[in-house]
């Protein structure tokens, strides 16, 4: 699956994965805003990559405001690649990232969950094979396992600068034109 400057929003899973849920699959998801997804029964409010199989990639895209029971905003169990994207604001109990590569299965392989360039609003769970290649910011504190001086953490959320999603009138292309 790739989905390119798309928005996916407004979704309910009726278990896990709220708005997409990767079953083995790879899915490239590039200058996208993920929100208002919710998952009722499980994790990956915003997206559920479950099986060491599945493959996910994230670039510049904004994953906000998805919900879940627990687990995250993503939930991960394969490889994952997030860079140059804004995780913030998704209502769990606060996890941004759930990594249950290394909470599920006997092995954590380096890089399994790759970050880089990206604003992490929330915590980290299952984080300790996370592969920072630096230019990342952590609120409230460090649970993904930056590496200072290329990453910051325990910046406050205030400094963030980030708030609700908007929708400026008139600043968009309706798509019947």
């Amino acid at each position: 699956l790739i989905v390119l400057r798309s928005t996916i929003a407004e979704n309910t899973g009726a278990t896990s994965g709220g708005g997409i849920e990767n079953y083995s699959g790879s899915i490239e998801i590039d200058s996208s805003t993920i929100s208002g997804n919710t998952a009722t029964a499980g994790g990956g409010g915003a997206i559920e990559n479950p099986f060491p199989e599945g493959t996910l990639s994230l670039t510049n895209t904004t994953v906000s405001g998805n919900s879940s029971i627990g687990r995250g905003a993503i939930e991960n169990a394969g490889i994952a690649v997030v860079t140059a994207s804004t995780l913030s604001l998704n209502v769990t109990d606060g996890t941004v990232l759930w990594d249950g590569r290394c909470l599920l299965g006997p092995s954590c392989p380096p890089g399994a969950l790759t970050i880089r360039n990206t604003i992490l609003d929330g915590q980290c769970v299952g984080a300790s094979d996370v592969l920072s290649l630096g230019g990342n910011i952590e609120s409230p504190c460090n649970t993904c396992t930056l590496i200072p001086p290329f990453d910051l953490f325990d910046v406050p959320a205030a400094q963030l600068g980030l708030g609700l999603l908007q929708v400026i009138p008139g600043n968009w292309i309706p798509f019947y034109q």
